[in-house]
């Protein structure tokens, strides 16, 4: 072979190999494996939103003490009202299982008295003069409205009705005659129940402190 063959056979050799290293290269180029893009936090603290959680209704009623020189009688059956200190209270519904039990047999009242009483007590009896008894009577299921109810009693010979209110609620404050002479009661209803509250005597000087009482009445549940 001459010096023209062996220079063109080195070139041929050359091209070769160059050809065969950019091949090589472009092989490993698509076979590299994808990277996964990086996401770079933003630069903003925005926080997730909370969902806001709506607390669920309590059923019992929390209240404030008594005020001072005040008592509080506290029923089984979800209601309270506060006297004075030197009264007494006596409660015929705590001997029944429930109101509507009570009912059945006009056992569903307590009473308050502002004079000493004790077990040999009659509860029909005179209410010691300048004194003060009140009688009060609670009842369930009532499905009417105050004065519808106040209405359904007939109630004879009217001589006074005055609006009042009881935690909020609307109550009627009626002097009217009955048999054995005046009788002033207070009318109350809340969420289907009633009760009604007698003063004895009707014109009795503890009228201020009557309906002190009788607007702490709750029913607590």
């Amino acid at each position: 072979m001459n010096i023209n063959q062996r220079g063109f056979a080195n070139i041929v050799l050359v091209i070769t190999i160059v050809v065969i290293l950019v091949g090589a290269v472009g092989y490993f180029a698509l076979r590299k494996p994808t990277t996964e893009p990086t996401i770079s936090p933003t630069s903003n603290n925005t926080q997730p939103i909370q969902p806001q959680v709506t607390p669920p209704p309590t059923t019992n009623q929390t209240l404030p003490p008594p005020q001072a020189g005040m008592l509080r009688y506290q029923s089984s059956h979800g209601f309270s009202i506060d006297y004075l200190a030197n009264w007494r209270y006596d409660s015929t519904i705590e001997k029944y299982g429930s109101v509507g039990e009570a009912e059945k047999v006009s056992g569903n009242h307590f009473s308050i008295y502002s004079y000493p009483v004790n077990n040999s007590y009659n509860p029909g009896a005179p209410v010691p003069q300048n004194e003060i008894k009140i009688e009060t009577s609670v009842s369930s299921n009532v499905h009417r409205s105050l004065d519808e109810w106040i209405n359904s009693l007939a109630l004879e010979n009217v001589l006074r009705t005055e609006s009042i209110s009881i935690n909020g609620k609307s109550a009627k404050k009626i002097l009217y005659g009955g048999e054995m002479g005046s009788i002033l009661s207070i009318y109350y209803l809340d969420d289907g129940r009633k009760v009604i509250f007698t003063a004895y005597p009707s014109d009795t000087k503890y009228s201020q402190e009557f309906d002190a009482i009788v607007k702490t009445f709750r029913f607590t549940n």
